[in-house]
């Protein structure tokens, strides 16, 4: 059995293996030239690193050899860090190492004050939403051991007036309370790790209408919820806060034809949302039950799953995580193929 998650807007990345042969021998000096420029144009090792609105930049080369976790002088990364080439990215964007060969081994780490962050295997790098420059080392190593390593600079923009106060966890919430200035009354949760950080923000309501425009404060006091720079939530009480913070809600969406009934159940709070889904045959001939595969779609997600097993009962059922936001509006569409034939089956919300 085969999963697909199919989130829209995901971009992805075809890495093509080139074969390389050598020159045969007698080729006019014109024709060696213009072999030697070419490669020099495409360099089939050295990487670009490419931002999702397409603009790209080549990072600079540190060092050439066979190791690929060769330590780096402070100084000559720094002397890089002010030839490089600098990429322009929104906050919460990514950005990637694209490759004419891929290499075999591939980590990312951001450089700071002559440290390296813990490492990434991957070529996806994820800004995070504080603005400002930011250092890229790139290491990587082919399968004939050659290796090398790169610097990358991006610059984060600064997007948003409230952007330096947002938690530089990417997956993390930001929880933000505005108070008047010497209120004494100040309730505020406390941050919970890898849940959400917290700032208090104290001032008069003309300054922050003034310094922070987007969000439109009316009242003090104000409680901000926002996830990768987007205000998921606001309010001006505390008990309204606390409620969303540890929130547990429960959606159900049935629909059901001659032949199948769906059940697609939610469970959702701002940890993790986990889905349970339910097909059930309720047909009169079974024995056609032995292909059959479904899709479940949103407007902003799919869900693909082929060759599953229906047991005797006629019923499958499986669960699986992800995080997006469910609200009793959405209508989802779960195509079953089977027999042949394929069925579309509209899924609405179950008081």
């Amino acid at each position: 059995m085969k999963k697909y998650i199919l989130p829209i807007g995901i971009l992805i990345i075809s890495f093509f293996f080139l074969n390389f042969v050598n020159e045969p021998t007698g080729k006019s000096d014109n024709e060696k030239v213009n072999n030697i420029e070419e490669k020099k144009e495409k360099p089939p090792f050295e990487p670009e690193l490419i931002s999702e609105e397409g603009q790209h930049v080549k990072p600079t080369k540190l060092y050439q050899g066979t190791n690929m976790t060769a330590k780096l002088p402070k100084k000559e990364v720094e002397e890089a860090a002010k030839r490089a080439e600098t990429l322009e990215i929104g906050p919460y964007m990514q950005s990637y190492f694209s490759f004419e060969i891929y290499p075999n081994d591939i980590t990312i780490s951001e450089w700071h004050n002559g440290q390296e962050s813990e490492l990434d295997n991957s070529n996806t790098y994820e800004s995070g939403g504080l603005p400002g420059v930011k250092l890229l080392i790139l290491r990587t190593q082919w399968e004939n051991k050659d290796a090398a390593v790169y610097l990358a600079k991006v610059r984060v923009k600064n997007v948003y007036s409230y952007q330096k106060f947002l938690s530089t966890d990417n997956n993390n919430f930001t929880v933000i309370g505005f108070f008047e200035e010497g209120d004494l009354k100040i309730e505020m949760p406390k941050p919970v790790k890898d849940f959400y950080s917290v700032a208090l923000l104290q001032g008069t309501l003309a300054s922050f209408k003034d310094n922070l425009p987007e969000l439109d404060i009316e009242k003090l006091p104000s409680y901000y919820v926002f996830k990768k720079g987007k205000i998921k939530y606001k309010t001006k009480d505390y008990d309204q806060l606390h409620a969303f913070l540890n929130q547990d809600n429960i959606y159900t969406y049935e629909g059901n034809n001659d032949n199948w009934q769906v059940r697609f159940t939610v469970n959702q709070n701002l940890r993790v949302t986990s889905h349970d889904l339910t097909i059930q045959y309720i047909g009169k001939n079974k024995k056609s039950l032995s292909a059959v595969s479904f899709e479940l779609v949103s407007p902003s997600w799919g869900w693909y799953e082929e060759a599953i097993n229906i047991e005797q009962d006629g019923r499958y059922q499986v669960g699986m995580e992800m995080d997006m936001e469910i609200s009793k509006e959405d209508i989802y569409k779960c195509i079953i193929k089977w027999d042949g034939m394929e069925e579309e089956i509209t899924l609405k919300y179950a008081e």
